[in-house]
């Protein structure tokens, strides 16, 4: 009798211990995840941001309107016009008419809402806005969205 209790109670103890470690693998999952997720949107909005700095203007959105789209025209002529842009969730910045599109975030996280929307007609002034999620993640990892301003400074 006493074997069959103690038994029981091991069988317990190493329940809760798969469940404790369980449950730890799943939290780091999510932390790493979210970790991920804000480097590779706070990392392209920057990066967006500094680009639209140093423009020397901005072609599209109009303004008032949105668009997924930015174009923006520069002094050297080796990067003009510059476009940024989401395509399949993936932010890529394209400089000169004929450069090759380079992406802004990993394969890892995916652009759902990414918009500028240009917003004052006496300085080049853009607001964007982008939102990513990590690929193929279960709907209860967490998603970020990131709202800025950027400026012509030239």
């Amino acid at each position: 009798m006493e074997t069959l209790i103690y038994t029981a109670f091991v069988g317990m103890i190493m329940g809760s211990m798969v469940l404790l470690a369980s449950t730890a693998f799943t939290v780091r999952s999510k932390l790493r995840a979210s970790i991920v997720l804000e480097q590779n949107v706070r990392f392209a909005v920057t990066r967006i941001t500094s680009v639209v700095s140093d423009a020397s203007g901005i072609t599209t959105p109009d303004l008032g309107t949105s668009s997924s789209t930015i174009v923006l025209t520069t002094t050297v002529a080796s990067t003009n016009p510059t476009t940024i842009r989401n395509t399949g969730g993936i932010i890529t910045i394209t400089e000169g008419a004929t450069g090759t599109a380079q992406t802004l975030s990993s394969s890892e996280v995916s652009f759902s809402n990414f918009s500028f929307t240009r917003v004052s007609s006496t300085a080049a002034m853009v607001r964007v806005v982008a939102s990513g999620a990590l690929r193929n993640a279960a709907a209860s990892y967490a998603t970020l969205t990131v709202t800025t301003t950027a400026a012509v400074r030239r």
